[in-house]
């Protein structure tokens, strides 16, 4: 039996080979296909939704349910994506989101300005 032994490069030699090799690729990679176009710039719209609050939820339909306050008073806002909405209370002064579903529901607690300070809510357009 006959062992050949190949004519290779160290493998000292060989790393330098292939950082030529490795630097080639992620240039191509990195510049994309020939012939296409770099990727379009993002563009995000900004919405002031309140001055001093909390988000409690973004959904799916990009619907916003957050608590805006109001001095120290809390009040339960939804934004729809065009009109800002506040959603009241019970007779109080204070009403707090902390949920909102896909279909548009938001949960929370307000005030009824009775003796049992507050009640649990569900809203919904």
């Amino acid at each position: 039996m006959q062992t050949r032994i190949a004519n290779l490069p160290s493998p000292k030699r060989r790393r330098w080979l292939l950082c030529p090799i490795a630097a080639a690729c992620a240039t191509v990679a990195l510049a994309g296909a020939p012939g296409t176009a770099p990727p379009a710039a993002t563009t995000y719209r900004v919405i002031p939704l309140g001055t001093n609050g909390s988000v409690a939820d973004i959904n799916n339909k990009d619907q916003v349910a957050f608590t805006d306050y109001q001095g120290d008073i809390p009040r339960a806002k939804f934004y729809d994506g065009s009109v800002v909405r506040d959603l009241g209370t019970f007779g109080g002064a204070a009403a707090v989101v902390y949920a909102l579903n896909d279909l548009g529901q938001v949960a929370g607690t307000a005030s009824t300005g009775a003796s049992t300070p507050y009640h649990a809510f569900r809203w919904s357009r």
